[in-house]
């Protein structure tokens, strides 16, 4: 487990499963290739995407709308 920023957003960040609760917050796991990214509220995970992102790139695109205040349920 890693914590990261982007952007001044703080990310927890696991190379496979979350294996330890991450704090508040958003995460991102899964394997290379196969990335998920998620948001933890109150100690509940709520997964952001239904497909893996095939690329990081694809995933920093949909954390920077996050961070714009972009399209989010």
């Amino acid at each position: 487990m890693d914590i990261i920023e982007y952007e001044g957003i703080t990310i927890t960040v696991y190379d496979g499963d979350i294996t330890t609760l991450p704090p508040d917050g958003l995460v991102i796991y899964g394997e290379f290739g196969r990335h998920m990214l998620g948001i933890v509220e109150k100690g509940k995970l709520k997964t952001l995407n239904a497909i893996p992102y095939q690329s990081i790139n694809a995933l920093l695109i949909d954390l920077k709308k996050l961070n714009e205040g972009g399209p989010h349920h």
